[in-house]
């Protein structure tokens, strides 16, 4: 239950935005091109000069928008003047037929890969789409950071099927080699680090997928950080080390492996897998990728898989980011049209002082060798599909701030997500569910229109008690990352108001 001034203080609020301007329907000065008017004059208005009339009222001539049918002047009203002060007086200029500000609009670019929606509505959550991108608000923040082909990401797993029609193009390549990664699993090793038996040994495909699929190609899924499928932004590179089977990963390959991805330019390491410590040379590996600023992600565990209690190892040295693994669905192995809930810990996400971040982990639809998880009418599921989740967090991050350290990723990681469990970093959660759209826009932006005003309270209003994991929830307008849309977020708001971003 809100109190009543709260509660008020929406509706006040709100009202405000209501009445942002006085031409028909509310237009926020935020939704203005760079506070310009468009006016059109009566036919049998007799103006000889349109520059000569913004200046006698008091405003800025841009140009003439000559069009078949009528002729436009666009003006523009100075920062000290009063927006809707001027839009009023032009509007009611007997010359005028009609004044409106020069609406923004942008652009709504929804991926063309057919199984991302598989036909269901933008936040349409079920395991026949990619729900775990719509939940991360992966669509918004793909207009900050799509990924980038400068971005390496190694996959050290159980290889990649090279020929995937979603993952072949987004193959790194070794100048002068012309390898593709390296196979650490055979002895000796060897520059072939392909999937080696499609039927079983599937893992890193999975992985890849959810990373770097080619986004925007018209082909099956979309990857996290795989591009928009254009010329110049086909996404991160991925780097194929291939350190064992989907059954058993011995350290002397994995750190092998680890070396190469450091030696060869990889800025963010996905490690999938774990078990008990390494020890030393395990350790050894994490702590020189690090100082090389690698950022390093590993699954945190799930509960029965192997004898270790706690997190696993790698994910528990402290260079490493341990993830886990949430659902929103009433099942473990959800079929389509299963029932959606709040989103919460899967039950087979170990807990530990070391879990640092979760990620969705159930019913991920991904690619599966030459194919995609939906075709087996299975989903992908685990620590090891919330890892590559975090790591394509990285990735988009390292797109945007290439000159970021390792630790300046880390932490925008840790700080932006939506906080869950108990208060502060606790066992379950760790920092909380990871969100991409919030580590690249201005706090209170809930509308993401690059400033904060006015209209920032109607996603707060109309998201008022929605919860995470729940389609009407959004990151953006949970301004402290609680969770919850409640009026403690309408905090941020004011506190950045008027803040733009370019």
């Amino acid at each position: 239950m809100y109190s009543r001034t709260v509660l008020a203080l929406i509706a006040a609020a709100f009202l405000v935005v209501a009445s942002t301007t006085a031409f028909g329907a509310s237009v926020p000065l935020s939704y203005v091109n760079d506070r310009e008017i468009l006016v059109k004059f009566k036919p049998s208005a007799a103006v000889k000069s349109a520059s000569a009339f913004a200046a006698r009222k008091g405003v800025s001539f841009v140009k003439t928008v000559p069009l078949s049918y009528a002729t436009i002047q666009k003006v523009r009203v100075s920062e000290s003047d009063d927006f809707d002060a001027k839009l009023a007086e032009l509007d009611g200029d007997p010359l005028v037929e009609y004044a409106y500000p020069n609406v923004i609009k942008t652009p709504s670019h929804v991926p063309n890969d057919p199984y991302f929606l598989n036909g269901l509505p933008l936040g349409a959550f079920d395991v026949t789409d990619q729900y775990a991108l719509m939940l991360l608000d992966a669509v918004k923040a793909w207009d900050y950071s799509a990924g980038s082909e400068s971005v390496v990401v190694a996959i050290v797993d159980t290889g990649i099927f090279m020929q995937h029609p979603d993952l072949a193009s987004q193959l790194w390549t070794k100048a002068g080699s012309g390898e593709h990664g390296y196979d650490f699993a055979v002895s000796p090793a060897v520059a072939d680090p392909s999937d080696k038996n499609p039927a079983t040994e599937w893992h890193g495909t999975s992985v890849a997928g959810i990373i770097g699929a080619s986004t925007g190609n018209g082909v099956g899924i979309a990857g996290a950080a795989g591009g928009r499928g254009v010329a110049g932004q086909m996404g991160v590179r991925l780097m194929i080390v291939r350190v064992g089977t989907d059954t058993q990963i011995a350290v002397d390959a994995e750190v092998a492996g680890i070396d190469y991805a450091v030696q060869n330019g990889a800025r963010v390491i996905n490690m999938s897998f774990g078990g008990p410590s390494g020890g030393t040379p395990e350790q050894s590996a994490m702590e020189n990728a690090w100082n090389h600023g690698v950022v390093l992600c590993a699954a945190g565990g799930n509960v029965g898989a192997n004898s270790v209690t706690g997190i696993d190892y790698p994910g528990a040295f402290p260079q490493v980011i341990a993830v886990g693994a949430t659902t929103i669905f009433t099942a473990r192995e959800p079929a389509p049209g299963t029932p959606t809930i709040a989103e919460t810990l899967a039950d087979f996400s170990k807990k530990g002082n070391e879990m640092e971040v979760v990620a969705p982990g159930v019913g991920i639809l991904t690619t599966f060798h030459d194919s995609y998880t939906r075709d087996l009418n299975a989903g992908f599921a685990g620590t090891s599909a919330s890892t590559p989740f975090v790591t394509a967090l990285a990735a988009l991050l390292i797109a945007v701030h290439p000159g970021w350290t390792n630790q300046q990723v880390r932490n925008e990681i840790d700080q932006s997500t939506i906080h869950m469990g108990a208060a502060g970093r606790n066992q379950e959660y760790g920092f909380g569910r990871i969100d991409y759209l919030t580590p690249f826009i201005i706090d209170g932006d809930t509308n993401v229109d690059r400033r904060v005003d006015d209209a920032d309270v109607i996603p707060l209003v109309a998201g008022f008690g929605k919860m995470s994991g729940q389609p009407a929830y959004s990151a953006a307008v949970d301004t402290n990352r609680d969770g919850v849309i409640d009026e403690l977020d309408l905090f941020a708001v004011g506190r950045n108001y008027g803040q733009t971003q370019p």
